[in-house]
């Protein structure tokens, strides 16, 4: 299960409950870790969301159609590619160390990282 996945299949205006519940099925089933893609079977994704096979194919369509999702063959199955943005790289999504780390602050760690700094007085924007 990719935590990123599923935060987007939640965020996604789908118009449909029953498709947003198949896309958060197929959002279940990819792996972040790996970048792999989800190729649950319709059967597969049909008991989980508890419709059945046609009308799990029909809410697929739609969320093809929609532009959520990409599909293609695999072997006898199919392969779903998810159309979140890219992942940003490591280094932007490595949490900071907010009372180890020596900021610019003459040597001294910062008392309250993580809040916004306040802007001096003079201040002015270019």
């Amino acid at each position: 299960m990719s935590v990123r996945a599923m935060t987007w299949a939640i965020g996604q205006r789908v118009g449909s409950p029953m498709a947003k519940l198949a896309l958060l099925a197929l959002a279940d089933h990819h792996n972040n870790e790996t970048g792999t893609d989800p190729f649950p079977t319709i059967k597969t994704i049909a008991a989980e969301t508890e419709l059945n096979e046609r009308s799990e194919r029909r809410h697929l369509e739609a969320l093809k159609v929609a532009g959520l999702i990409a599909c293609r063959a695999h072997g006898r199955g199919r392969v779903y590619r998810l159309s979140f943005p890219p992942t940003p790289d490591r280094e932007s999504t490595e949490p900071r160390e907010a009372y180890s780390k020596r900021e610019s602050t003459g040597g001294k760690t910062r008392k309250h990282a993580g809040r916004a700094a306040r802007l001096p007085d003079d201040w002015q924007p270019n």
